[in-house]
């Protein structure tokens, strides 16, 4: 193991992270578009706001520069429309201070459904609590025993490095395919990158926003790890299957739409994988690029093995 990954190692255990399903009964029939992840965004903020206005400050309020939100939406993707008393599930990905108070975040989301979302204000019942985990789910809260929250696991990032080293401890990986579940909104020197991203690109992507969770840390720390970027450039995209998916937003505080360039669909990386591992294990995790609190970001990949 090289000094730059124990040091990867390291600065992951500075993060705490708590990934949640949560599923929930709807009150009303309804449907979600392109900006589910902007309404469930703006939902939970308002109902944080009179639930938990400490975790409000801190996942909606102003930002220290560098610095990034500490929670990701992930908005339901096998179905975007339901029947009054049918279930949806969304995730929620929450970071340090959101991540230690389950309580909080619990009521927030309560309170979310009381006070609905959408212009009709569609609301629903909290139905279940799920922790996922890099070893697998488990229930931590439910409506059949409302004053039962389990103390959720603890979960650190290197535990997805190592059970994703783990894939291949017995073969060597050909290649990598990577799906964006959803947008990616990657720049690259100020640009929107709309073609899949070089490995490089990716892993550099990817040591920015795990630096900005860690907060402060040493420069010997972010030399350290950038040093494990070292030979990504080596590692070619073999194929490039994803297509640039723009989406209209509209800003109420500023009152204007504004186009937020994205990307979709599917790539593959070949080369030395096993040095790419590490950052692809943090980015299903993490999500990867701009725009993460609205659902941006969410990737898959799957490993292809020489026997």
């Amino acid at each position: 193991m090289t000094m730059s990954l124990e040091t990867l190692f390291s600065l992951c255990r500075k993060i705490d992270l708590i990934c949640l399903e949560c599923r929930v009964m709807m009150d009303a029939a309804g449907s979600l578009d392109e900006q589910a992840g902007n309404l469930l965004h703006g939902s939970l903020g308002w109902a944080m706001k009179e639930a938990a206005p400490r975790l409000w400050q801190d996942a909606y309020g102003p930002l220290e520069h560098g610095a990034v939100r500490p929670l990701s939406l992930h908005p339901p993707h096998t179905r975007n429309q339901w029947q009054q008393g049918e279930s949806l599930t969304f995730g929620l990905t929450l970071f340090n201070t959101l991540a230690r108070d389950v309580e909080g975040i619990k009521s927030s989301l309560q309170r979310m459904g009381e006070r609905g979302w959408g212009q009709r204000r569609i609301g629903f019942t909290l139905q279940e609590l799920t922790q996922r985990t890099p070893l697998g789910t488990r229930l931590i809260w439910s409506r059949q025993a409302p004053d039962h929250l389990l103390a959720p696991l603890t979960t650190t990032l290197e535990e997805a490095i190592l059970a994703a080293a783990a894939l291949c401890s017995e073969a060597t990986p050909a290649l990598v395919q990577l799906h964006a579940r959803t947008r990616l909104h990657i720049k690259e020197a100020g640009n929107p990158v709309t073609t899949a991203p070089s490995a490089l690109l990716l892993g550099r992507t990817l040591c920015r926003r795990l630096l900005a969770l860690v907060g402060p840390h040493s420069e010997h720390e972010r030399q350290a790890v950038q040093s494990y970027l070292n030979g990504l450039e080596q590692i070619t995209l073999c194929w490039d299957h994803t297509q640039s998916a723009p989406l209209t937003r509209y800003s109420a505080r500023q009152r204007q739409h504004h186009s937020i360039e994205g990307l979709r669909g599917r790539w593959a990386y070949q080369g030395d994988i096993q040095r790419l591992l590490p950052w692809l294990a943090l980015g299903e995790w993490i999500q990867l690029g701009n725009k993460t609190s609205f659902g941006y970001g969410a990737i898959e990949w799957q490993l292809a093995c020489r026997p």
